[in-house]
């Protein structure tokens, strides 16, 4: 997601809230690099804070949902040290993303058993 026409979308009304089937939405595709997207791009490393930062200049209350999409973002961002875009969508999303790939459910900063509500 190129920073510039993320602007662009956004200043002509994009809702930056969209979700995708899987619960993707802007802010988790940024935050993952592309790899939510793109089965190649977490080979490259890609970070992508301009455009994090872009999307919650224009909408500071956005953040990453608690789906398997917005865990698997987060993820993707601490494999590849990204602390600058974890420290910008707030330590709670990094929390959930505990379980991401582990099968295991979060609810909100404690971490449950995948057995029990």
């Amino acid at each position: 997601m190129n920073p510039t026409i993320v602007k662009l979308l956004l200043t002509y009304g994009a809702n930056p809230r969209i979700g995708g089937e899987y619960g993707e939405t802007p802010l988790a595709q940024a935050v993952s690099g592309g790899a939510l997207s793109d089965i190649d791009r977490p080979l490259l490393g890609g970070r992508r804070l301009a455009t994090v930062r872009a999307l919650l200049e224009r909408d500071p209350g956005l953040s990453i949902p608690d789906t398997y999409a917005g865990r698997s973002a987060i993820w993707w961002a601490r494999f590849h040290g990204c602390a600058e875009v974890l420290a910008m969508v707030g330590a709670r999303a990094e929390q959930r993303a505990v379980g991401a790939h582990t099968g295991q459910r979060t609810r909100g900063w404690e971490r449950t058993d995948p057995g029990k509500t």
